[in-house]
């Protein structure tokens, strides 16, 4: 399943998740626009993660024009890095593992 950034219809302002309402104009209509890239901002390492849990790292990502994201990753990524992001059908945000991903 591929992430969706919504944008309000009347004034285009960008979010993620989906609001009630746009915190700029106060519209309810929103169109999406799918993200396949985005650029990492921070990344921090999970300690303690579930047994069996390769996803051990939390990413923000900037989507669209700079909504911030936040993503699972298995691996560690360098900040300003363009990555592949995906959504699961339960709506969380993960980072496919892709060897040309991974930090020096």
């Amino acid at each position: 399943m591929t992430l969706e950034i919504l944008a309000c219809s009347r004034c285009a302002a960008e979010y993620f998740p989906r609001p009630m309402r746009c915190a700029a104009c106060g519209g309810r209509h929103f169109d999406t626009q799918a993200i396949h890239t985005a650029e990492v901002v921070a990344v921090t390492q999970a300690h303690r993660v579930p047994e069996g849990c390769a996803y051990r790292y939390l990413v923000e990502l900037a989507g669209g024009r700079g909504v911030p994201v936040i993503a699972a990753s298995p691996q560690l990524l360098q900040v300003g890095a363009h990555v592949l992001v995906d959504q699961d059908d339960h709506g969380a945000v993960f980072i496919p593992a892709n060897p040309a991903n991974t930090h020096p």
